[in-house]
């Protein structure tokens, strides 16, 4: 088995990888693939969710440059 199924590494790596997360080197290369496959929708996911922490870091700013007095919340 040449194949995606050991690619060349080392068996203990196998081994390891599979016994203590539970994920092999075939399902690792997959995995990977389908990463590759979705690149642009995983860069506009980073893209939104950098706006929204810079969104929230201004919201911030803004409070504690006013001066207000904002009590911790829990929602």
């Amino acid at each position: 088995m040449s194949s995606i199924g050991n690619a060349g590494f080392d068996p203990w790596f196998q081994r390891s990888l599979r016994d203590e997360i539970g994920v092999s080197i075939a399902e690792l290369f997959t995995a990977r693939s389908d990463d590759d496959d979705h690149r642009e929708a995983f860069a506009d996911r980073e893209r939104e969710f950098a706006t929204a922490r810079q969104s929230g870091d201004r919201r911030t700013r803004s409070l504690l440059a006013d001066g207000s007095k904002v009590t911790e919340r829990a929602d």
